[in-house]
């Protein structure tokens, strides 16, 4: 039997592999000269928009299985770098991810080492599988993948839903298969240009070098990661045979390998939920201000009792996950269910507040013509013209048959009342009925 298995970064040829956990043993065969096959290097660009632990973990193609080489729980740098992100309900993602395999190789007429023959040939299978597993690695390719994570930040609802609409108005929620087009729509949305950002990359084979500081240099270096990944690759794809002369202990079932597979994936699926739940929590935490403090004399929500109960349901599903790798025999699914706080009593998040118009104080324009206006500002150096302060004057005539005609008489607002910017001010001005 054979099995191809994605993500084998670090596998070398001829290496012995666990089939139950996937972890490396010794060599067991004969190192003959690997063929390259005819095919050519395969390489995939993807840049969307994400929300939830899940959509990333798929776009990372992360396969939940009983492989601890590739579970969450296992280790890997892959996991890592999904554990390691702080994905909530108030920021904007972009994930971009290429991923790059170059031409396969195969050893063929491989044959057991003296050593390995020896062990079997006293009995000692166990200790032969302790060693060398149940398969060993027969053709393998070479490649890298690059992935980072675009984490947009915004301070306030308003804010937020404005740039998501503009985000998937742009493209990204379906997400882009090309680099070009994804720089197209990236421009289209000006406001990723200002933003405050933070970007986290993943990348194995191809040149280590500085992380993206902004949007741009991020598409950059995925598009340059396929020929940074040809020339530098390092083993992500493997082609496992079992020993198929030889008389090994039993492999797990089809059934415990479904149940394992299960387990697995449940546990993955509940820590995915929890963890973005405990992101929110320690999010209000840090940022109160954003957030609406309850009324008076309502008690507000303990964020810290919250933040317990999540951080130990996580661990429930942490250990049991565990103990499912360590032996396939153990997965069981989590039972009962931990408790979890209700989330419907967090507080909501603030609406942006509408900017506060600038006040202008109105001058005093009692005393001087609507003629005064219209000469040229030296004649008149005391008076402030309404256009020097951002103000409208509006006159109105009144009738009367003393005074000068013309001379404003009163106005509204009075002077030295503060009134926004832009604000009209009526002056009543003189007009002579006797001439």
């Amino acid at each position: 039997m054979s099995i191809v298995r994605d993500n084998a970064f670090g596998y070398e040829l001829g290496q012995g592999v666990d089939g139950g956990t996937g972890s490396v043993r010794g060599v067991a065969v004969t190192l003959s000269p690997p063929a390259e096959s005819d095919e050519g290097q395969v390489s995939s660009f993807l840049m969307k928009k994400i929300e939830t632990f899940d959509d990333l973990t798929t776009s990372l193609q992360i396969k939940i299985d009983g492989d601890a080489e590739f579970c969450m729980f296992g280790g890997s740098d892959k996991f890592s770098f999904v554990e390691n992100q702080k994905i909530h309900s108030y920021h904007l993602y972009l994930f971009i991810r290429t991923n790059v395999l170059n031409a396969p190789v195969l050893m063929r007429g491989s044959q057991l080492t003296k050593s390995a023959f020896d062990l079997l040939a006293t009995g000692d299978k166990q200790r032969f599988h302790e060693e060398f597993g149940d398969f060993f690695v027969m053709g393998r390719q070479t490649g890298g993948e690059f992935a980072a994570l675009l984490d947009i930040h915004t301070s306030n609802a308003t804010e937020h839903q404005n740039l998501s609409n503009e985000v998937d108005a742009a493209g990204f929620g379906g997400g882009f298969a090309f680099a070009a087009d994804a720089k197209i729509a990236f421009d289209k949305v000006h406001d990723l240009s200002v933003a405050e950002i933070d970007i986290t990359e993943f990348q194995v084979g191809g040149l280590k070098d500085d992380t993206p500081v902004t949007a741009a240099s991020m598409i950059d270096k995925a598009v340059n990661f396929r020929k940074s990944a040809g020339d530098h690759g390092v083993t992500c794809k493997v082609l496992l045979q079992d020993y198929l002369a030889l008389d090994l202990p039993p492999n797990p079932t089809f059934v415990d390998l479904q149940n394992q597979k299960d387990t697995l994936e449940d546990c993955f699926r509940q820590r995915n939920r929890l963890q973005k739940n405990l992101n929110d929590v320690e999010f209000i935490s840090s940022n109160p201000d954003q957030f609406v403090k309850p009324a008076p004399g309502v008690p507000g929500v303990n964020l810290n009792a919250m933040r317990d109960d999540l951080a130990a349901a996580l661990n429930a599903y942490s250990k049991e996950a565990a103990k499912c790798i360590r032996d396939f025999r153990a997965c069981a699914l989590v039972t009962p269910a931990p408790p979890v706080p209700d989330l419907n009593l967090l507080p909501a998040r603030k609406d942006a507040q509408p900017a506060q118009p600038e006040l202008v104080v109105v001058p005093n324009w009692v005393g001087f013509n609507i003629n005064d206006f219209r000469d040229p500002p030296p004649a008149h150096p005391d008076l402030v013209r309404p256009e020097q302060i951002g103000l409208g004057l509006v006159f109105r005539p009144v009738a009367s048959s003393s005074g000068d005609d013309g001379e404003i008489v009163s106005q509204n607002p009075p002077a030295g009342a503060s009134v926004p910017r832009g604000s009209a001010v009526v002056g009543m001005a003189i007009e002579r009925t006797d001439q």
